[in-house]
């Protein structure tokens, strides 16, 4: 989205409080029609304003591209996201597992392991963050793009040994019956 060009952008002061006000871009005004957002930062400090407005400018952009990859169905960008969690998740000593399941199951001592794991000098890395703590969301795909992850990371172990026309045959019938599911 956008680069802060002021040390004081987006915050507009009323009275003693200080607010966060932005004007949804161009790019996203026909997906988010508040046209602008205006919101209490419900403090008198300037510096505290300007850390909620960070805040709160990461969250409207994070939204904004999120909005904006699942309605042009753009999981390319998502998944790749989601995949390079995995790997910092797994290049910090921990498994991936959805953020439902590590609140369910995982023991205290582990959370505060990852905890522990996430690099704070000088500021904690938000996107170690959301790998050790499994925050990134597995994207949707469309049912048409499921065949693509099926053969590529699902069925692999199906097609070893299979010659070039055994792997066109396979694929040709679980192509039609895709085309016929997608068709009813």
């Amino acid at each position: 989205m956008g680069v802060m060009r002021a040390l004081n952008q987006h915050l507009k002061r009323r009275g003693n409080r200080w607010f966060y006000v932005r004007r949804v871009p161009k790019a996203y005004a026909h997906f988010d029609k508040r046209g602008t957002v205006y919101k209490s930062l419900k403090t008198e400090s300037l510096e505290l304003a300007r850390a909620r407005r960070d805040a709160l400018v990461e969250a409207d952009d994070q939204y904004w591209r999120s909005v904006m990859a699942s309605a042009s169905n753009d999981t390319a960008l998502a998944l790749r996201a989601y995949k390079s969690a995995q790997r910092r998740a797994m290049a910090k000593g921990f498994v991936y597992t959805p953020v439902q399941d590590l609140a369910d199951m995982a023991t205290l001592a582990e959370i505060i392991d990852r905890l522990k794991a996430i690099p704070t000098d000088p500021v904690p890395d938000k996107k170690a963050a959301d790998a050790v703590l499994c925050l990134v969301d597995r994207p949707s795909v469309k049912i048409s793009q499921a065949m693509d992850i099926y053969v590529e990371e699902i069925a692999v172990s199906e097609l070893l040994g299979k010659s070039d026309e055994q792997k066109k045959s396979w694929l040709k019938v679980k192509k039609r019956a895709l085309a016929n599911f997608i068709k009813i």
